[in-house]
């Protein structure tokens, strides 16, 4: 399913230390009084098997003027970019987009299920696909048959009951659009207007433009729910219609954050909570699958460097974009010291505590002892 994949991809990415962070600072937090926007993808940019990244500059006159980062064999797919009056950076926010409901099969006819007091047929369709084997001449034909009905596909299903997926991530065909229209856009409401499409279904977007303005919407197609979401581990038992979501959460009703008083604002693939930190953002009174509190020790660190600049030039911007320090070695280190002297130390034990206790708390190459 489009959740297993998504979560196949996740776990790929956290075990591989991936990640993104995008980074924004309003006039009042630079230098030169323009906003400022860093986007970093912590991800391959050569031969890797997630994700083949490169940079382009499209430029259509009169119509396009753009240079951002791309994947390759989609050229009207990319992650973040700029033109003359605006950029923007995405970081992955992972929305739970479907939602799982199970319907009650017609005790009188095992081929159809119950929905608003009616008994209807289940639809059943048959794909034939021929696979060739180490001839021309060896082929086989494999058939597989897909179960539908008025709510989802079926997943599952059990003598008397159907699982089934809504989704709000089937059918959409204007990705490419929305892209375009953002990319052509002048002016925070022309780029808001694009993003009201809603063909883009997931990712944080952390945007500044020539005009001052620094944006963070936590952007997702995901449902308006009559119920309580039943999350990955409860199908929603139905009878009805009414009982299903219908629409999505409208685009502005989204966790946002515009031009904050303390001038700057963040993301580090974790929730839109604590965008910015004296302006926290709490979720709209909407029922949704709204994700968790979390605040990483990525984030947290973004957050401590953005909160310390002040007056920034773009190579001071530049300089703590790259920062090496390690947060969680200012945090334990001192104690882990301390206890492991208490207990005597001798020999290599010894050497590797002096060690520790004189480096620096970096990622630097010469930082020796970071390793």
């Amino acid at each position: 399913s489009t959740r297993r994949r998504r979560a196949a991809r996740q776990a790929a990415a956290a075990a591989s230390g991936d990640g993104s962070n995008a980074w924004a600072l309003g006039p009042t937090r630079t230098a030169t009084g323009n906003a400022m926007l860093v986007r970093n993808p912590h991800l391959s940019w050569g031969a890797g098997r997630y994700s083949v990244y490169y940079e382009a500059h499209i430029t259509v006159p009169g119509v396009v003027d753009f240079y951002g980062d791309f994947r390759v064999g989609y050229p009207m797919y990319f992650n973040g970019g700029f033109n003359a009056h605006l950029g923007w950076s995405t970081t992955n926010n992972s929305p739970d987009v479907e939602e799982f409901y199970a319907l009650g099969v017609d005790p009188n006819d095992e081929e159809a299920y119950l929905l608003d007091g009616e008994s209807i047929p289940i639809e059943r369709t048959t794909i034939e696909v021929r696979v060739q084997g180490d001839s021309p001449a060896d082929t086989t034909v494999v058939s597989r048959e897909f179960l539908d009905t008025v709510i989802g596909p079926v997943i599952e299903r059990t003598a008397d009951t159907l699982h089934v997926v809504r989704s709000a991530d089937w059918g959409e065909y204007r990705r490419t659009e929305q892209f375009l229209r953002m990319m052509e856009a002048q002016s925070l409401e022309e780029w808001k207007e694009a993003m009201r499409l809603r063909a883009m279904k997931e990712s944080s977007f952390t945007y500044a433009d020539a005009a001052g303005n620094i944006f963070y919407v936590w952007n997702a197609a995901i449902p308006a729910l009559p119920h309580p979401s039943g999350r990955d581990t409860v199908a929603i038992p139905i009878t009805s219609r009414t009982e299903v979501w219908q629409d999505l959460v409208p685009f502005d009703s989204l966790p946002q954050l515009l031009n904050p008083e303390s001038g700057y604002l963040h993301n580090e693939n974790d929730s839109f909570h604590y965008s910015n930190f004296e302006s926290q953002i709490e979720p709209p009174a909407i029922q949704a699958a709204w994700p968790d509190r979390r605040l990483r020790l990525r984030s947290q660190l973004g957050l401590e460097l953005l909160r310390s600049a002040d007056g920034v030039t773009l190579e001071e911007l530049i300089e703590l974009k790259h920062s090496p320090r390690m947060l969680m070695a200012d945090r334990v280190k001192d104690d882990l010291v301390q206890a492991v002297r208490e207990g005597g130390p001798t020999g290599d034990v010894l050497a590797a505590i002096d060690m520790l206790e004189a480096w620096p708390n970096t990622s630097e190459a010469s930082s020796r002892g970071g390793v």
